[in-house]
C-alpha cells in the first residue's frame, strides 16, 4: 500500500525546522492526530445522543482503549495520524440529515484526501460502509435520499481528485489484486 501521509508531513516538517526534532515532530504530530480525533469523536457522539455526559465518557474510554494505547506505544503512528481523517468520514453519515450540503461534502472531501496518501487499506473498509449506510438509509430518508447523498458523493469525487496520484496508485493497488486473485 501507498502510505506517505505521515512521513511526508514529518518530512516537511523537518526540512522546515531541522532534523535535530525527528522525534519531537512525530510526537506532536500524532498527538495532535491523536487530539483532534478525541474533538471528532465528541462532536459525533453529541450530534447522535445529544449528551454532553456521554461524549465526554466515550472520549475518555477511547483515549484509554487497549487498541489506541498500543498504537501510539508501540509504534503505530501512522495508525494514530489517519484517525482524524475516519472521523471526517463518519461525520457525514452521523450528520445525514442536516441541512449543511457544503460542510457534510467538505467533510468526506477531507477525510478522503487524509485516508488515501495514509492509509488506503481503509478506504476498502469504508466504501462498505458508505454502501451499508446508503442502502439503509433508503427507508429512513425516503425521497430526499439523493438530496442527502449528493454532496458526500461529490466530496469523496473531490477528495480522491485532489490527491490523485494516491488515488491512482490505489485504483493499481487494487487492479493487481483482483488479477492476482483470479476476480477479474
Amino acid at each position: 500500500a501507498d502510505r506517505w501521509g505521515l512521513a511526508g508531513a514529518a518530512g516537511s516538517v523537518i526540512y522546515l525546522f531541522g532534523d535535530s526534532h525527528l522525534w519531537a515532530a512525530l510526537t506532536l504530530l500524532t498527538a495532535f492526530a491523536l487530539l483532534t480525533t478525541c474533538v471528532g469523536l465528541w462532536i459525533c457522539v453529541r450530534a447522535v445522543s445529544g449528551s454532553a455526559w456521554a461524549a465526554t465518557a466515550s472520549t475518555i474510554l477511547f483515549g484509554l482503549s487497549s487498541s489506541v494505547l498500543n498504537s501510539w506505544h508501540e509504534g503505530g503512528l501512522a495508525q494514530i495520524w489517519v484517525m482524524p481523517a475516519f472521523f471526517l468520514l463518519v461525520l457525514p453519515i452521523v450528520r445525514l440529515q442536516d441541512n449543511d450540503r457544503f460542510g457534510l461534502g467538505a467533510a468526506a472531501a477531507l477525510g478522503v484526501a487524509g485516508l488515501l496518501p495514509a492509509y488506503n487499506s481503509g478506504v476498502v473498509a469504508y466504501a462498505a460502509i458508505f454502501g451499508v449506510a446508503m442502502v439503509l438509509s433508503l427507508a429512513v430518508v425516503g425521497r430526499t435520499w439523493w438530496r442527502s447523498w449528493w454532496p458526500i458523493v461529490l466530496g469523496v469525487v473531490c477528495g480522491g481528485t485532489a490527491v490523485f496520484p494516491s488515488t491512482a496508485a490505489f485504483a493499481t493497488t487494487v487492479a493487481r489484486s483482483l488479477s492476482e486473485n483470479g476476480i477479474s
